[in-house]
């Protein structure tokens, strides 16, 4: 099962800064698992889509049709399973664009971390432990013209490799809020502003396992009493 717990996905800070070694080794999750399960999310939407319908034909059966109290009844219990429906699929789809939207923003930063590696190669800059080493800080004083000019070089090509990983990790962040948004929308959990980090309501840990299931749970739920609701139209 995949699991992302999502107040460490958001607080995780990984700082960094200038002069630090910086890392070039991906390690979230991957892409493609990612995307499909967006898309089983989306698909979910469009089945429980089936009992909005279902649920919105019944509310407004014709009293020519339907007639009495109990018609009455059934149609009001309609029109709120309706809504209900409606807000489930709306949050399913929400969440499913948040979640292929994330995995296209994790293969660019798998993609950049790569090519940062690869520009930190050709340029010289030591790496090691899958990191990106910084030049030395100083040269001695008996340090020649084309020694200066190649460390002042070592140091720019350095700031690029820092200014990539910045911008990545920047990317990632901004993706990551939006991915948690639309699980707030859908799980019940929310931003804890004292802490600046995000907690599940019930103090509980919200993992894509956990979702996946209470999502399936309620769109089933959704489904089968839309398929009621066409039985009593018949």
């Amino acid at each position: 099962m995949t699991r992302v717990v999502v107040d460490r996905i958001e607080t995780q800070q990984d700082e960094l800064r200038f002069g630090d070694p910086i890392g070039c080794h991906y390690h979230w999750l991957e892409p493609g698992k990612v995307d499909s399960y967006g898309d089983s999310v989306r698909r979910l939407a469009a089945k429980v889509e089936l009992a909005v319908d279902a649920f919105g034909r019944t509310s407004t059966l014709s009293e020519d049709v339907f007639a009495g109290e109990a018609a009455d009844t059934l149609r009001d219990r309609a029109g709120r399973r309706q809504e209900e429906s409606a807000t489930v699929r709306d949050n399913l789809r929400g969440l499913g664009r948040a979640i292929n939207a994330y995995s296209d923003v994790l293969r660019r930063h798998r993609e950049g971390l790569e090519q940062l590696r690869d520009f930190a190669l050709n340029k010289g800059l030591e790496l090691r432990d899958n990191r990106v080493w910084p030049p030395v800080e100083t040269l001695p004083g008996d340090a020649s013209q084309k020694q200066a000019d190649a460390w002042e070089s070592d140091w720019k090509a350095y700031q690029a490799c820092f200014e990539a990983k910045i911008e990545l990790r920047d990317a990632r962040r901004a993706a990551t809020r939006e991915l948690v948004r639309a699980l707030a929308e859908h799980a019940g959990v929310h931003p804890d502003k004292d802490r600046a980090r995000l907690v599940a309501a019930g103090a509980h840990q919200v993992r894509f396992g956990e979702l996946r299931r209470e999502a399936a749970e309620e769109a089933l739920e959704a489904v089968q009493a839309g398929d009621a609701a066409e039985t009593a139209r018949s």
